[in-house]
């Protein structure tokens, strides 16, 4: 596994853009920067939240693209992961990025718009 570069923070945007949930993800992150949510709710737990409402969007295809870099895998190995292993790496990913720091720095760039 390796860790995030910038290209998969486009990715992730451009995959939110398609499925046009900015207004979910907005809320989320303007509730990390008003302190809303605490520190263990924002990393792996946002990132899940994301994931979730990509998946009532039918962005299946999109995340199983997305997560191949980081997971440095084929898209079709992704879809084959059991769901234990599949939380584990999603975990692993969270840890290994400081995926809460994050999401409070980018809550905090959402919260100073005016």
């Amino acid at each position: 596994m390796r860790k995030l570069k910038t290209p998969d923070l486009f990715n992730a945007f451009r995959i939110i853009k398609r499925a046009n949930i900015k207004a979910e993800t907005d809320s989320l992150l303007k509730m990390a920067a008003e302190k809303k949510l605490k520190p263990e709710e924002i990393g792996v737990t946002g990132f899940i939240t994301i994931f979730e409402l990509l998946a009532e969007k039918n962005a299946e295809h999109a995340i199983y693209e997305f997560l191949a870099g980081p997971f440095e895998m084929e898209v079709n190995d992704i879809k084959d992961l059991e769901i234990s292993e599949l939380f584990e790496m999603l975990g692993q990913l969270g840890k290994e990025n400081d995926l809460k720091s994050f999401f409070t720095q980018l809550g905090g760039l959402i919260g100073t718009k005016s």
